[in-house]
């Protein structure tokens, strides 16, 4: 059978069968074959094209070869696969088209399988040849670290470490820091390293929660809303229950959005505690309107169980209450959405102690409460006094209610109650004065246990001239006495 050929220039060469053959192979042109081999297409033997190829099968024969094909014959382009070692499985491509140069005109593709062995080593030393291709070599040396860093590196002497790294590192066996060290936050990690807060928190009972912007002041602040209590507390909201911006709170009128916010006035307890403003809602006009919502704090949701505990306590930024600290004090265990939440004041405003309506000031002064002569309790006994009044009884005289904190100078015996007498709370204490060269006789009264202070000695004692004496309530119907003159 014949075969055509198709050239370049669109027409066709029909080879007859068995016609391919020794004539029309002639590497140095011409029409005379030499019986080396066999040309199919290609330049002089059918006598078109320019010079830019010899033919297909010049361009594979030399594909495999132990050595550097010629600059002469070989074609830009080319392939060249290595056939001798150590080298040998190396593929290269021509990539110039000088007809000088040898090796120099071939880009390396790729390496050898057998070659890989070096680069078996984790950290070795790479070369980049001049035709960018990158070949690790020999491992890496200690001389090479110290070039590539600039210095040499010693325990003994780490000044270049330090100049290189602009400071000082904290050696993990053990080291002084000569300046602060600023934690993210209280440890979490039973191993984390505690802020001065959290042991402060500690010490006092306390446990601190990252400061809320502003507080509620009383339960009209968010009284219509709805609460939520989400997954046992975790992502419970109170959600107004109209359009409309969330507006002043505490007297602070610049809430946003992610501002922590202490509610602690809610007509039912369970809704307190530390909320996130998730949204400042709008009003329908010019609209469209929504509702403000608030999240329980993510560290106050009770998650873990036992987040939410009892001297959990934070500080308010701004508003009415900027200044003070709130604790919660509803004992343990905490359920959210069933505990009531109660919080009370831990310290004062702007370092102001408040009693009754006065605010006094605290630290480094002294302030003259003009007016101010006594302070009671919320059941109104007193208990604190300007100048300590004193009591002067005209006959025997019993203890009541309205002697706490204060002195009873008298010549006559003086009875101790029980709370079925007087019922003073735990804590009062009395000064009882002997004002006669006499003797007077402190009394214990029937169901009440008067104990001598430094002895398990209890009843009626002896206070001799001029002698004086304190009592002080340590528990129901318990009181201990001391003082000079007493026997």
């Amino acid at each position: 059978m014949s075969y055509t050929i198709y050239k370049s220039d669109g027409t066709a060469v029909t080879v007859p069968d068995n016609t391919i053959d020794a004539a029309y192979y002639n590497p140095t042109g011409g029409s005379t074959g030499n019986g080396l081999g066999t040309q199919l297409i290609g330049r002089n033997a059918i006598s078109y094209g320019a010079p830019v190829a010899q033919n297909f099968l010049q361009m594979t024969e030399n594909f495999a070869s132990a050595t550097v094909p010629s600059d002469v014959t070989s074609l830009q382009g080319q392939l060249w696969f290595e056939k001798t070692s150590p080298t040998a499985g190396n593929l290269h491509v021509r990539i110039s088209g000088a007809t000088t140069g040898g090796i120099a005109n071939w880009n390396k593709l790729a390496i050898a399988t057998g070659l890989v062995t070096p680069q078996a080593n984790a950290f070795r030393r790479i070369t980049v040849d001049t035709n960018g291709f990158i070949t690790a070599t020999s491992a890496v040396t200690q001389s090479d670290i110290i070039t590539a860093l600039g210095y040499t590196p010693s325990a003994s002497s780490p000044s270049g470490i330090i100049a290189a790294l602009g400071y000082t590192p904290v050696n993990q066996a053990g080291d002084t820091m000569t300046g602060l060290l600023i934690l993210s936050g209280n440890p979490s990690n039973p191993l984390g390293a505690a802020t001065k807060q959290y042991v402060d928190g500690i010490a006092a009972g306390l446990n601190a929660h990252p400061a809320c912007v502003s507080s509620t002041t009383a339960a009209s602040n968010l009284s219509a809303a709805t609460y939520n209590n989400g997954t046992a507390g975790v992502g419970a909201t109170l959600t107004a229950n109209a359009n409309g911006a969330l507006g002043t709170i505490g007297g602070y009128a610049g809430l946003v959005a992610t501002d922590r916010l202490l509610v602690k006035d809610q007509a039912d307890p369970k809704q307190n505690g530390i909320y996130v403003i998730s949204s400042l809602g709008a009003p329908d006009v010019p609209g469209p309107g929504s509702p403000w919502v608030l999240t329980r704090a993510v560290d106050f949701d009770n998650s873990p169980v036992g987040e939410v505990a009892a001297g959990d306590f934070t500080y308010i930024q701004e508003g009415t209450l900027a200044g003070s600290q709130w604790v919660m004090t509803t004992p343990d265990v905490i359920t959210i959405g069933t505990s009531n939440i109660v919080f009370s004041q831990l310290s004062g405003i702007n370092g102001q102690v408040t009693i009754g309506t006065t605010a006094i000031p605290v630290g480094g002064s002294t302030t003259t409460l003009a007016g101010l002569t006594t302070i009671t309790d919320t059941a109104g006994i007193e208990f604190g006094y300007k100048d300590v009044p004193p009591v002067v009884p005209v006959g025997v005289y019993t203890l009541s209610t309205t002697d706490r904190g204060k002195s009873i100078d008298t010549s006559f015996n003086v009875t101790v109650p029980a709370d079925a007498t007087a019922a003073m709370i735990v804590g009062s204490t009395v000064t009882i004065t002997n004002t006669t060269s006499g003797s007077i006789t402190i009394i214990q009264d029937v169901g009440s246990t008067l104990r001598f202070s430094g002895s398990t000695a209890t009843g009626n004692r002896t206070l001799g001239a001029f002698g004086i004496a304190t009592v002080r309530k340590l528990g129901a119907n318990l009181w201990f006495i001391t003082g000079s003159g007493l026997n």
